[in-house]
């Protein structure tokens, strides 16, 4: 990790990731377990929010990989999830997205386990697969690539 902000006002801990590279939840978990945290800290963590770039697979169950690494979340609704007017739901709506053949997507969600009194959050078992519980996305533009001109 290149950079770990905390923000006292706020309540929050970010977690910012050096250029080129990911974090892993099972990493962050493993790291924070040996911490105060992970012993008798008593503090509640409300959410932990996550924001992934790569390419959606599957059709019952959605699945994310984060471009360049091995990271693969399965995508899930919150709990809270309504559908909009239209009856669709977030999850409905990335479907509509993918179905335009977009690229790359930018998926930010509540990872699934992370919620609770420390050190209790701590104590469950990290899911193999985590499990992202999308509150929002948008479609990542590529680079366009042009064929260069023949010169002859």
């Amino acid at each position: 990790m290149d950079k770990i902000k905390i923000d006292g006002e706020k309540s929050t801990l970010t977690f910012r990731p050096k250029p080129g590279k990911s974090l892993d939840p099972s990493a962050i978990h493993a790291a924070l377990k040996p911490t105060r945290l992970g012993k008798n800290a008593g503090s509640v963590l409300s959410y932990f929010r996550l924001t992934a770039v790569g390419s959606i697979t599957g059709e019952k169950e959605l699945r994310l990989k984060v471009r360049g690494t091995d990271l693969e979340f399965v995508l899930t609704e919150t709990q809270e999830a309504k559908p909009d007017q239209g009856g669709r739901t977030l999850l409905q709506h990335l479907r509509g997205e993918l179905a335009k053949g977009h690229g790359d997507m930018e998926v930010t969600g509540y990872l699934d386990g992370w919620k609770g009194r420390f050190p209790e959050v701590l104590k469950k078992e990290v899911h193999k697969v985590p499990v992202l519980q999308v509150i929002e996305f948008r479609a990542r533009k590529q680079p366009e690539v042009k064929a260069s001109e023949d010169p002859r």
